[in-house]
């Protein structure tokens, strides 16, 4: 739903009065908020249940391969940027 209104605020600014669009936007914050609800539903995503140690065991798969494509993300792209952008802006593309 989140995304569904941030799509529908940026169509808005993008298409219809791009003259008064802003960055960050309206719109960004309901591009954000998708996170936390996404988290969410992928921990209650498993249909059977699952044993406390078997859930553990899925959390910690999840977390290295999440740890693993954000260190090749830094190497690749994050790191680059950081080093040419001034402060502010690495401050927004820190929240994003």
């Amino acid at each position: 739903m989140c995304y569904a209104v941030g799509n529908t605020i940026w169509f808005y600014y993008q298409v219809l009065a791009p003259e008064t669009q802003t960055y960050p936007g309206p719109a960004d914050v309901f591009f954000v908020a998708v996170v936390p609800f996404a988290v969410a539903a992928m921990l209650t995503l498993p249909s059977r249940s699952l044993s406390p140690a078997a859930r553990a065991r899925a959390i910690v798969d999840g977390a290295i391969v999440g740890a693993a494509l954000l260190f090749i993300s830094w190497i690749l792209v994050v790191g680059p940027l950081f080093a040419q952008l001034g402060e502010a802006s690495w401050i927004y593309l820190t929240v994003y």
